[in-house]
């Protein structure tokens, strides 16, 4: 009977330590009793079969009580946790959704990281306003800082709707760099999710840094939003806009030297504009630069489907050296100011060496895109001192289908969709009059008709419709018109010419 009632005993104490703990942060302190440092050493002592879940009760609602000022770098994060600041009472940050600052107030000389968590499965961040005064604290002989970084790790949910983060000042938002270099052609984290975060703005929601070449202030400035490097099934943003991030930052990086199968969704987001999606003034900045997929430098090609869906973005986003089918639907890509004048990116889209096929616009109004290349009266010069196209570029990417954008405002020829691929077919347009074009093509092409925008350059601002080109390579289209008219065309494994 005695050896029984030990058994139940330990079988009690057992389960009870299988049960997910809460675990409660009633303090702004950076150490002691009630504070965030204490939960998380408490979390891991927990281990980690079961979820616990950091949650913040500090009795006064004050913004500088629900500062937590940061000496030394906190534990790491460990599996199944979910440390979510968006349960305190008070006023949310700014524009965003955090409720308790993290603030990181001395100059570092080694690598500081907020959170930070290696071999994790199931972490979840929410509501914290990640905030370093960059003004204050720059330091050219610093090392580099984050909010949250991780490696290895699986399963990690940083926001969602009503529990975005903030991040400000550090120099990568979201890192998850590889361990050395040695892991350069090793898998790194998997099942990533992005999604509700405001990235570098202010707290009135509006993006503060001038560009790098005029000078003017820097306002705690993000240099990279998020920087990945050989994750795969990464979703930033979501099917909502309230999932979309807000990014005013230098970059997003997403790449991998990895040759497998994966996923990208980059959804609903928005860049460059103020974080309710409007254009802010005439103010000049650096546009943010998203690059996706893997570089040319690497031998080995990923094979990620990606998905970049009604994405609002001021500057421009590369997707490289990729093998997996490739969307781009619903995007409005804009020039860095109002007036869509004074461009300092190149290219809207530049997609080289991808060779999975893909399609850009589509037959819905919806999936249309809306690229605005920049002022009618401005070169883009490249590096050489060479014009250079602006819109959309298609390099060494065959079929890619191009249907149904709009492009504006092109200066240079070719510059609304630039397309340099071996085997893309060929198009002309040989006379046209008042309701009717005709022309040459490559043979059996789907030929889209479009009138030109107001610029001399060519830009496709209205789709007219759509014939095929005959066998002895002529074509034409009757429709309802009196102006400009171009035209692409499409070979039947979708590969799509430039304007002509």
């Amino acid at each position: 009977m005695k050896n029984c009632f030990f058994l139940l005993l330990f079988l009690l104490l057992k389960i009870e330590s299988l049960q997910a703990g809460t675990i409660v942060v009633t303090t702004n302190a950076d150490s002691g009793p009630g504070s965030l440092r204490e939960a998380i050493t408490l979390a891991a002592a927990n281990g980690i079969v079961t979820v616990d879940t950091i949650v913040f009760n500090i009795t006064d609602t004050s913004r500088a009580a629900r500062t937590i000022t940061i000496g030394a770098q906190l534990p790491d994060l460990t599996s199944n946790l979910i440390v979510d600041a968006s349960t305190q009472q008070g006023s949310k940050i700014g524009q965003s959704d955090a409720k308790i600052i993290l603030l990181l107030s001395t100059i570092r000389t080694t690598a500081f990281y907020f959170f930070n968590f290696f071999n994790a499965k199931n972490v979840q961040i929410y509501g914290f306003f990640f905030y370093k005064n960059f003004s204050t604290l720059f330091n050219p002989g610093q090392t580099y800082d984050a909010g949250i970084r991780f490696n290895l790790s699986e399963a990690v949910t940083i926001g969602k709707p009503g529990k975005g983060n903030y991040f400000r000042g550090v120099y990568y938002g979201i890192f998850n760099p590889i361990q050395s270099y040695d892991d350069i052609y090793k898998r790194n984290s998997t099942n990533i999710t992005i999604r509700s975060n405001v990235f570098g703005y202010n707290e009135n929601g509006e993006p503060t840094i001038q560009d790098n070449w005029g000078g003017g202030p820097f306002a705690d400035p993000v240099s990279y939003a998020i920087y990945a490097i050989n994750s795969k099934d990464i979703s930033i943003g979501g099917d909502s806009a309230a999932a979309g991030n807000s990014f005013f930052s230098e970059k997003v990086l997403i790449r991998s030297q990895v040759a497998e199968n994966g996923s990208l969704i980059f959804k609903n987001n928005i860049a460059g504009t103020k974080t309710d999606g409007t254009i802010f003034g005439a103010q000049s900045y650096n546009p943010i630069i998203i690059k996706l997929g893997s570089t040319i430098e690497w031998p080995y090609t990923p094979n990620y489907k990606i998905d970049i869906i009604d994405n609002k973005i001021i500057g421009g986003m590369e997707i490289y050296h990729n093998s997996g089918f490739l969307t781009v639907q619903g995007n409005k890509l804009f020039s860095p100011n109002t007036s869509m004048m004074g461009a300092t990116y190149d290219m809207k889209l530049n997609i080289s060496l991808c060779t999975g096929g893909g399609i850009i616009g589509g037959e819905l109004p919806e999936q249309q895109n809306q690229i605005y290349t920049g002022s009618c009266l401005q070169y883009s010069i490249n590096w050489n001192g060479s014009s250079y196209p602006k819109g959309v570029v298609i390099a060494a990417s065959p079929k890619i289908a191009i249907i149904k954008n709009k492009t504006y405002g092109s200066a240079v020829y070719g510059a609304g969709i630039y397309v340099f691929n071996s085997k893309e077919p060929v198009i002309r347009i040989d006379s046209t009059a008042v309701n009717f074009v005709k022309g040459k093509a490559t043979p059996g092409c789907k030929i889209e008709v479009f009138l030109d925008d107001a610029c001399w350059a060519c830009d496709g601002e209205f789709f007219l419709g759509r014939t095929t080109s005959n066998a002895d390579s002529t074509w034409s289209f009757t429709g309802t018109f009196n102006g400009v008219v171009i035209a692409t065309a499409a070979k039947g494994d979708s590969t799509t010419t430039g304007y002509t």
